[in-house]
């Protein structure tokens, strides 16, 4: 997982997944708000397996 600190109390994370092969690039912005933290945009993108 990397994060990424883009403004006061805004974090930008990337990380990917892997369930049953099936893999995955992720993305979200978080912001802290007077509630707690709130996941404002997520985005997945499939990887393809690695050319042998």
């Amino acid at each position: 997982m990397n994060a990424v600190r883009l403004a006061p109390g805004v974090v930008h994370l990337t990380f990917d997944t892997d369930q049953d092969g099936r893999r995955a690039r992720r993305s979200s912005l978080w912001r802290l708000t007077g509630e707690g933290r709130r996941l404002y945009f997520h985005q997945g993108t499939p990887l393809h397996a690695d050319p042998a």
